[in-house]
């Protein structure tokens, strides 16, 4: 049945998604020390790229 894998993986890119965003919480408890450092242009730059 189509509907069921199409349900499965719709379900499975949520998670990839609840996922990644819980692994960007330590960065983003980090960001206070890290404008200390860098111009908000800067750590703008670095959260897009996601080099840290």
């Amino acid at each position: 049945d189509g509907s069921i894998t199409a349900s499965l993986t719709e379900s499975k890119s949520a998670h990839v998604q609840t996922q990644t965003g819980q692994n960007s919480i330590p960065a983003l408890a980090q960001l206070p020390l890290v404008t200390c450092q860098l111009t908000r242009s800067e750590l703008l730059l670095l959260l897009c790229h996601r080099e840290w």
